[in-house]
């Protein structure tokens, strides 16, 4: 992966778990989820369960080639 990309793991999560500690976090990268490429300066909402971490992403979030992305939680 560039220097310029991020992976899910890399996003902020709060050291807090459960849905109420969600925040919305603004790409500073390119975030790549699975096949999809995030464009930098998305706003998406992150939050941690006790063994996973989501990320939301926006309602008819476009990747960086123009796609309509049909998931919008993803999960690691």
């Amino acid at each position: 992966m560039n220097k310029n990309m991020l992976s899910i793991t890399e996003l902020p999560f709060s050291r807090f778990i459960g849905i109420k500690y969600c925040k919305e976090v603004e790409l500073q990268d390119t975030l790549i989820l699975e096949q999809w490429r995030i464009s930098k300066g998305t706003i998406v909402k992150i939050f941690q369960s006790i063994n996973f971490g989501y990320c939301i992403l926006p309602e008819k979030c476009k990747d960086e080639r123009g796609f309509i992305i049909p998931k919008r939680i993803f999960q690691y």
